[in-house]
């Protein structure tokens, strides 16, 4: 067994899984009435519909786009140290999530990319902590 000291990947990996989780559930509950709530405050009368076509769309690009990401990266993991691309895909996971934060109040295309890319990433992190740990 490998310890914190002998390799410097696991507390990387830790800290991964860790705000991956909290990434996927609170995007999963907060993210919904986000978006929602954007639809309310734009006056729309059909907000409620509108909210869950757009929200229903972005969970399903995310788990089309996850399957050959996910291949991809184990592709890539078999390639290369595994914290590098933990590393890498927690860059651009804080990335994704500074854009999501700057487009919060519009429901438009940045905000779309920026929600599917940050739970993306949530998923990528979970698969290489997991893989790691193997």
């Amino acid at each position: 067994m490998r310890s914190i000291t002998e390799d410097g990947g696991i507390p990387i990996a830790i800290m991964g899984s860790l705000v991956s989780k909290m990434v996927l559930v609170c995007l999963s509950m907060f993210g919904t009435m986000l978006v929602t709530d954007n639809f309310e405050k734009s006056g729309d009368k059909d907000y409620d519909t509108k909210g869950k076509d757009l929200l229903g769309l972005i969970f399903l690009i995310e788990n089309c786009i996850s399957v050959p990401a996910s291949l991809l990266f184990g592709y890539l993991g078999d390639k290369m140290k595994v914290w590098k691309g933990l590393a890498a895909t927690l860059l651009f996971g804080c990335f994704s999530g500074f854009i999501l934060i700057y487009f919060a109040n519009e429901n438009g295309l940045p905000l779309t990319i920026s929600f599917v890319c940050f739970m993306l990433c949530a998923h990528l992190v979970q698969m290489q902590v997991r893989r790691y740990f193997v």
